[in-house]
């Protein structure tokens, strides 16, 4: 991965969109979304057992097996943890809701996400845990967490199934927000993170929730995401841990940013789709350091900027950028997407360039998080879309800066960035469950 925020040639085939795409064909093969295409309630909706005892049965050694190898899940005893908790999955309460995020160009905006809540036992009033679930990334406005279509949600109803509270923020500019969305800027991600976790704490005390719906807290929560989600989650922890956004009452448990764009510079594997994706969303969060005019070509602005808007496929991005430029999507180089002025600037001195400057300056490769916090780096050697070698020089660095910080960096076995999803946000469920586990003496010894 190219650390120097400057744009590469495009020489990569590239005939969709990659991060979506990538996602989508492993969880078709492995079977868990099958439910992921409900309706949009507007009201609490239950989730019978029965889905979230599905999904995990879905989610066994043979077939899993299929697609990758076991090592690394076996390592923290999934085969035996997966048996117990098919045991014990409760229904799922799902809750949309609305809350108010601060911008990284100041002022709020009306945001959209989810809260999931495990259904109380005979009414029986129960501690939860949060997680902050953060997604990865989506072109459609809709296919968010509040709309029951995000790729992930299965995972989510799990996680609730399990005895969990979970809270999925749509980001800006998705679901009920307004506007384009602020694509991977850290400072956006954490607080539609944090700012919702915030209200959704709100409600479970009992703003919103019934009798029915009424739990306490435990005190604790974490945070887990994988790519756009990745670099979410290290934004949550660090707004969160140095006090940007503070998280008054809970203790984090620990962090999984996985597949995370750390350095948020596009190499060559990602696609032009997602270097006019950068450039739109840091144009609208910090509209004063970056405008289209200085980095976009005018037709690039002109024929394709609008189809960001939330209603158009990856699909649709990338056929409008091929018939701009007027060769195949993987010919496309810089030179037809950017301005001559910008990539010459770029070439002489990287630093004179606003883009390059807000980018730099708002990057997570270079934070160096508390010691005390658990950190689970996670992502596979093989992946294409997001280079390993930027999340193992980052562990390389905290490290260095201090070999006592509680992080971890785990090399997931599977050989892609869809395949690793699946694979990591399992070792991030089993992980956390025996975390969780740790904090409950009531919990069974198979769990821990």
């Amino acid at each position: 991965m190219d650390s120097s925020c400057g744009p590469d040639d495009y020489q990569h085939t590239s005939t969709t969109v990659k991060l979506q795409k990538r996602l989508a064909p492993a969880v078709t093969l492995i079977g868990l979304f099958l439910a992921s295409c409900a309706s949009s309630p507007k009201d609490a909706l239950l989730v019978p057992s029965r889905e979230t005892h599905g999904y995990l049965s879905l989610l066994s050694p043979a077939v899993i097996g299929l697609f990758m190898q076991m090592d690394t899940l076996d390592s923290v005893g999934y085969t035996a943890w997966r048996k117990a908790r098919l045991e014990d999955l409760v229904a799922v309460i799902r809750v949309p809701v609305d809350f108010t995020a601060h911008l990284p160009e100041g002022g709020t905006e009306r945001q959209s996400g989810v809260i999931y809540l495990p259904a109380l036992r005979q009414g029986t009033p129960r501690a939860v845990t949060w997680v902050v679930f953060l997604k990865g990334s989506e072109f459609l406005r809709d296919a968010v967490p509040s709309r029951g279509k995000a790729v992930e949600t299965p995972l989510m109803e799990l996680l609730a199934g399990m005895g969990f509270a979970v809270w999925a923020p749509d980001y800006a500019g998705m679901g009920n927000g307004a506007g384009v969305q602020e694509y991977g800027v850290p400072a956006s991600l954490a607080a539609s993170a944090l700012d919702g976790l915030a209200a959704a704490r709100t409600w479970l005390s009992g703003a919103g929730a019934r009798g029915e719906e009424k739990s306490s807290e435990t005190g604790r929560y974490a945070i887990i995401g994988y790519s756009e989600g990745g670099v979410a989650a290290l934004a949550a922890l660090q707004a969160a841990t140095r006090g940007l956004i503070p998280v008054p009452g809970l203790t984090l448990m620990a962090a999984y940013p996985m597949a995370a764009l750390l350095n948020l510079c596009t190499g060559p594997d990602m696609g032009p789709e997602y270097e006019i994706f950068f450039a739109i969303g840091w144009a609208r969060a910090y509209p004063a350091k970056v405008r289209l005019q200085d980095i976009l070509l005018p037709r690039i602005i002109e024929k394709v900027v609008p189809l960001f808007d939330g209603k158009h496929s990856g699909d649709d991005i990338n056929n409008a950028i091929a018939f701009t430029v007027g060769k195949p999507l993987a010919d496309v180089q810089a030179g037809d997407i950017y301005t001559p002025e910008y990539l010459q600037a770029l070439a002489r001195n990287p630093g004179s360039v606003p883009y390059y400057q807000v980018r730099i300056a708002h990057a997570l490769d270079r934070w160096m998080p508390p010691v005390e916090i658990p950190i689970v780096l996670a992502a596979t050697p093989e992946d294409t879309v997001i280079s390993f070698s930027q999340i193992e020089d980052y562990y390389d660095r905290v490290k260095e800066h201090d070999p006592a910080t509680d992080i971890t960096l785990i090399r997931l076995a599977a050989g892609t960035h869809a395949l690793g999803a699946v694979e990591g946000f399992l070792y991030a469920i089993r992980d956390l469950d025996r975390r969780e586990a740790g904090c409950r003496p009531d919990q069974v010894d198979s769990l821990r």
